[in-house]
């Protein structure tokens, strides 16, 4: 994978296998304590930075995600580096991944900028390395990065049943690797489509030994996203706090009119419509038809409130036509009608025989 901006490493856009890094966030104008908005999108948590740090670590259950159609990550890791710079990242953790419309979990870790240099594998850089045991939702996830002596230690383990399993890999401190330790991170990251995890809570978290409200670390936002993501404050024991996210509020469809019932009755020479109504969005404003089918009638339009020889009742209108009723010259025609609100929008239109008859028909 390949970085696009040297802001802020980040390197986990894993679908099972493969992984995309993504620009990061700003730390220029952020002090320790504050807020920080991620500017792509793609980190949120909490950070320190502005010194060297040599351990962080957490716990959290793994969030179970629906399934969807479009491919979607979130990964959730702790790490070390990374932060406001292209120094290096160590990172552990885990993601929830939808890929060809099934939900996956995957364990992972990652060195960069040169995994695959320090571990002896496939030669390209920055290659997120996914762990061969079984993730599910609901598992607890303890999760580490340590820097001690000359060695950094990358450990995670998973509290479910049998798979209890304790993962580390010791990486060498080299200059020529490129390694850092000036930034500690609990953070959740997303470079695309964002499933609805709804919520996270990182416990337990550390960093140099010390609860992490004690660093002072600072808060890591969206700036923008399909899901809205809320970074709660750390809690009292200032060694947790909750990270969630909404699914965005569907824009409503504009209520138009719908059309109900609609027939005919005869009075005298004329035959009416009698068309009746719902009007979900209570502004329903008025009429209109057009002859079809052959039938000459003109298209009009009228308001409710002036509605020329129309007749306006309770969510109703009837509206009479000349076909000669009764007399020999007496024939029939079809119109198309619809109700229409203040807005313009229209309510899907019938299509009405008129004939000379106790009742008539609708097309």
């Amino acid at each position: 994978m390949r970085r696009t901006i040297a802001v802020c490493v980040a390197g986990l856009g894993i679908l099972l296998g493969g992984a995309a890094a993504a620009p990061g966030v700003s730390a220029t104008t952020a002090e320790p304590g504050s807020t920080v908005v991620s500017e792509c999108g793609c980190w949120a948590g909490y950070v320190d930075h502005g010194s060297t740090y040599h351990s962080v670590g957490a716990v959290w259950q793994v969030p179970s995600i629906p399934a969807s159609r479009s491919p979607a990550f979130v990964a959730f890791w702790v790490g070390l580096g990374g932060y406001g710079n292209f120094s290096g990242l160590e990172q552990i953790g885990i993601s929830d991944v939808i890929q060809k419309g099934k939900v996956h979990y995957v364990s992972w870790w990652e060195a960069l900028p040169w995994t695959d240099q320090l571990t002896g594998g496939y030669p390209l850089s920055d290659q997120a390395h996914t762990m061969k045991w079984s993730v599910k939702a609901g598992d607890f996830i303890t999760a580490s990065v340590t820097l001690s002596s000359d060695t950094y230690y990358l450990a995670m383990s998973d509290s479910r049943g049998t798979n209890n399993i304790i993962w580390k890999v010791d990486v060498p401190v080299s200059a020529r690797y490129g390694l850092s330790h000036d930034s500690a991170e609990v953070v959740l990251e997303n470079t695309g489509q964002l499933p609805n995890f709804k919520k996270v809570f990182f416990d337990g978290v550390f960093v140099d030994n010390k609860p992490i409200g004690a660093t002072k670390p600072d808060k890591i936002v969206w700036s923008a996203n399909d899901h809205r993501i809320d970074i709660y404050p750390i809690g009292a024991n200032g060694d947790n706090f909750l990270v969630t996210t909404t699914a965005p509020t569907p824009t409503p469809k504009p209520q138009v009119p719908t059309i109900t019932s609609a027939g005919t009755y005869t009075s005298g020479v004329d035959v009416y419509f009698d068309i009746h109504y719902a009007d979900p969005g209570h502004d329903a404003e008025g009429f209109g038809f057009v002859g079809v089918n052959g039938s000459g009638w003109a298209q009009e339009t009228h308001p409710f409130s002036s509605p020329s020889y129309g007749i306006v009742g309770p969510d109703s209108i009837a509206y009479p036509f000349n076909e000669a009723c009764g007399t020999a010259q007496q024939y029939s025609s079809y119109v198309k009608a619809w109700i229409y609100d203040t807005a313009g929008a229209s309510s899907t239109p019938v299509v009405i025989h008129l004939v000379c008859a106790s009742a008539g028909g609708v097309g």
